[in-house]
């Protein structure tokens, strides 16, 4: 708590105002003019012309939306109760792909791991990274051996113990090499490096050119007391656990923090840390998630950050479309409208807006503890409220692209189902302990 003139005042509601960005003695011009020099936002323009522009662009999508039913093919359609449907995609992998795709994995070796990480080290110098704490001197020699046993205990979940058992080092040489070379900053830079080095292979294009990415939670079961571990039914029957938030590129690879959250938290809070802020030559531009990683906030603050937000949103012809003016008649899609947005608390709060997300993309502050904050307000918190009004406008513009565009909605789908590929990759290899952190075996 801190004092302002004889009022209390939270801290954390200093935060989520942008008050650490905007000088107090510091006029509208100047302002205006540290914002375009020094916050490097997609939005830059008046409310009033960003309000314009969006209700022109809802306005446009919702013509070409209105002539599509039954004239562009997989847009939505109505059927014989006069309701709207959105077909499911058609299945696009040949059988005969599939086919060969098993064929070609038979014929790959078996390599034990630690052998495998040796030999991408060779090609990468990932190892590199994890340098001592104290003397600041990378691995070498039998000490790079430890090194990849003990990265190969955490990551199989296997224990210290166990892995002592199971290789010709001991129990105190696997702990000293994890208290002095493993730690996340070694850990996030290694895999940058790995990241680096797959999006600059010829190969890796067919996969993807580093632009769009993913993100999703993993469940694990815990056995023991553990920070975020929490009861779940849905997930973990009478057993608690934590969720384990990641972000996946195109290419198949994770980049960015792992975060470990609660599984009664919303993960919507998480989506923007990692998009922001990582070491990689990543350069994401359009970003997917499920029904549990979107909000209205994410549209609004993505839409900032200049991220193209594209969520699996469950039952979407559910969800209301604003505008920022009544939009006119638009025949059967008038049922989908909600009508206009609040904009009186856009233009009221649009220079609190952008310091947020500037204080985001310049990382003085986390997406997820400002979204936390906001989450937390009461519904008459004004900047949470345009926040909101403004992911509405953003979530209709999106809306309006996927019902229409069979190319969008299979482009999240691949996406999604890649994030979901590597967690099933992670699970096999998090065998240890029976895929439970803290149980013995």
């Amino acid at each position: 708590m801190v004092t302002n003139g004889g009022r209390k005042v939270k801290r954390s509601a200093q935060i989520c105002q942008g008050a650490f960005l905007k000088p107090r003695c510091a006029s509208r011009g100047q302002i205006q003019v540290f914002r375009q020099t020094t916050t490097r936002l997609a939005i830059t323009s008046p409310a009033v012309q960003y309000l314009e522009q969006k209700q022109q662009e809802i306005e446009e999508k919702l013509a070409r939306l209105q002539k599509s039913p039954g004239v562009v093919e997989d847009s939505i359609r109505l059927d014989e109760r006069g309701k709207f449907q959105l077909p499911p995609l058609d299945k696009v992998v040949p059988e005969q792909a599939e086919y060969y795709s098993q064929r070609l994995a038979s014929y790959l070796p078996r390599v034990p791991l630690a052998d495998l990480l040796l030999e991408v080290d060779n090609w990468t110098g990932f190892l590199r990274h994890f340098t001592h704490l104290s003397t600041g001197d990378a691995t070498t020699g039998s000490q790079r051996l430890i090194l990849v046993a003990a990265l190969m205990s955490m990551g199989m979940n296997f224990g210290l113990s166990k892995m002592a058992d199971s290789c010709p080092y001991t129990y105190r040489q696997l702990s000293w090499s994890v208290d002095w070379h493993i730690r996340e900053e070694t850990l996030l830079s290694a895999l940058a490096t790995l990241d680096n080095f797959v999006v600059n292979l010829p190969f890796a294009r067919f996969w993807g050119d580093g632009t769009t990415s993913s993100s999703d939670g993993m469940r694990i079961e815990t056995a023991v007391k553990t920070a975020n571990a929490v009861y779940n039914a849905r997930h973990f029957g009478f057993h608690k656990g934590p969720t384990f938030y990641s972000h996946i590129a195109d290419i198949w690879m994770p980049f960015g923090k792992q975060q470990v959250i609660s599984t009664n938290e919303s993960e919507a809070w998480y989506v923007i840390d990692a998009l922001c802020h990582h070491e990689s030559d990543l350069h994401i531009a359009e970003h997917y998630t499920d029904t549990g990683g979107s909000s209205d906030h994410v549209f609004a603050l993505t839409a900032l950050l200049g991220f193209k937000f594209a969520p699996r949103i469950s039952s979407s012809l559910d969800k209301n479309l604003y505008s920022y003016q009544s939009p006119g008649d638009f025949g059967p899609l008038n049922t989908l409208l909600a009508g206009p947005v609040r904009s009186k608390y856009i233009l009221e709060n649009w220079e609190e807006m952008q310091r947020l997300a500037s204080s985001i993309r310049h990382g003085s502050v986390s997406a997820s503890l400002l979204m936390r904050r906001l989450s937390a307000y009461s519904r008459q918190n004004r900047l949470a409220t345009a926040l909101s009004e403004m992911g509405k406008l953003e979530r209709t513009s999106f809306l309006l692209d996927y019902f229409q565009d069979e190319s969008l909605r299979r482009r999240i789908l691949i996406g999604l189902n890649k994030g979901e590929a590597l967690h099933a990759l992670a699970r096999q290899l998090f065998s240890g302990k029976h895929g439970t952190v803290g149980s013995g075996i």
